[in-house]
């Protein structure tokens, strides 16, 4: 799904539409916002997608699948990853994606131990989350200083 629609068919069309996404997005960033239009990739799967050197500023990547997307060198945006096992996890603009749950940061601090048990994690996973949790929760409140 990107921009609140399912994209299907082939690799080269969906390539296609993320580069028509970006070109406006860049268009709308450059203009001050008043052309083009701003990426909306909520939910998007953006599964090994090419993201380099693009300019995310206020692009809208909530509940995205940005596994083993390029990530290198962007710009406007932190996007913080990390995986222990069981799932691939992100943390972008105020949230933490764990495998296929989304949460604020504050939720994730508060209700880890309870998902990990229930998503079958093994206790050294639960820890390892948690410590990965709590550690953006510093970055965050770090960079808002």
């Amino acid at each position: 799904m990107i921009g609140g629609f399912i994209l299907m068919g082939r690799k080269k069309k969906v390539k296609e539409k993320l580069e028509e996404i970006l070109t406006q997005h860049q268009l709308w960033v450059e203009s001050g916002f008043k052309e083009g239009e701003r990426a909306n990739l909520i939910g998007a799967d953006l599964y090994k997608a090419n993201l380099r050197e693009a300019d995310l500023y206020k692009a809208n990547l909530i509940r995205a699948n940005l596994i083993r997307a390029n990530l290198y060198n962007i710009e406007n945006k932190s996007i913080i990853t990390f995986q222990a096992g069981k799932h691939f996890a992100y943390s972008c603009d105020g949230f933490i994606k764990i495998g296929c749950i989304t949460k604020p940061i504050d939720e994730w601090l508060e209700t880890y131990k309870e998902v990990g048990e229930r998503e079958d994690y093994t206790e050294v996973e639960i820890e390892a989350y948690g410590g990965w949790i709590k550690l953006i929760k510093h970055l965050t409140m770090s960079f808002k200083r």
